[in-house]
């Protein structure tokens, strides 16, 4: 069962499908709005509980029909609107593993998941599971961002510091950091999304290296700073960003179309960048020179 509540009552649907007897439950949001922090605006736990629409998923067990579900439902609160699909029985666990297979980000790093073996070839290896929070190396943009650092620490010195700006789960700060920068930052609204950060920088060995942080404190400024979330986000955190570069630092930014390319760039008079395009997705690359 799939139901559309409003950001305020996603809690409440989610006991509500407990009680009445859900194996699992997830939420997602229900449009394509993006969550990020405004400089201006102080972080508080009421920025961080959720998006306005919410789709909350109960799975339930197969011997239920769809009225046993309605009727259970039903019988705690009046149901919003829903949807009702059947779910075949599934090996999910081997399909996952099917799909998530170790990737080389040329020349030197390799992302693994913990059920594989790592490459014995003298690589840079980051143990990392899909999980909760985003970040696995398969996304374009997460791809281009780890094969600029994978190639930028090939040919030349490993920065001092990074910031990864929107962490999800960490990936971006930790490669640096297993590539060979002395400190870290990992930054994101989600307390679920730093948790996960936190567990994959112990995994990886660099968990004494890496900070995990909210929005809204005063950063010092990095000689690498990546921000791979959405262009809403990236044009109104562009103060904060360019701020957290140092003066001739990098700054990395991606998640966005190509359509999209042209107000990002615009928002950052400050940065000469380049750009690769993949799929569709930009990664702007750039030198802070104002």
């Amino acid at each position: 069962m799939r139901l559309r509540a409003q950001g305020t009552q996603t809690e409440d649907w989610v006991s509500a499908l407990e009680t009445a007897g859900a194996e699992a439950i997830t939420v997602e949001p229900a449009t394509d709005e993006a969550r990020y922090h405004d400089p201006a605006v102080p972080v508080t736990e009421e920025l961080t509980d959720g998006w306005q629409e919410c789709w909350v998923s109960g799975l339930f067990p197969g011997a239920l029909t769809a009225d046993d579900v309605c009727r259970r439902v039903a019988d705690l609160a009046s149901l919003p609107a829903y949807e009702l699909r059947v779910i075949l029985d599934t090996d999910w666990e081997g399909a996952m593993r099917a799909t998530f297979v170790p990737r080389h980000f040329p020349p030197r790093l390799w992302v693994y998941p913990s059920w594989c073996a790592p490459p014995d070839d003298g690589s840079i290896h980051v143990v990392l599971d899909p999980g909760l929070a985003f970040g696995t190396g398969m996304h374009a943009t997460t791809a281009l961002c780890l094969e600029w650092i994978s190639a930028a620490t090939a040919s030349g010195p490993a920065p001092e510091s990074v910031i990864d700006y929107g962490c999800g789960s960490g990936i971006l700060a930790i490669a640096a950091l297993r590539l060979g920068a002395r400190q870290g930052t990992a930054i994101d609204l989600d307390p679920q999304a730093l948790r996960v950060a936190s567990d994959n920088a112990h995994r990886n060995g660099v968990a004494d290296r890496m900070r995990c942080a909210r929005p809204g404190r005063a950063l010092h400024p990095a000689d690498l700073v990546f921000a791979n979330i959405l262009a809403a986000p990236l044009v109104g955190l562009a103060p904060v960003l360019t701020t957290a570069t140092k003066q001739g630092g990098s700054l990395l930014l991606s998640g966005f179309t190509e359509d999209q390319e042209s107000a990002v760039r615009a928002a950052y008079p400050g940065v000469a960048f380049t750009h690769v395009i993949r799929e569709g997705w930009v990664l702007l690359a750039g030198t802070r020179v104002q």
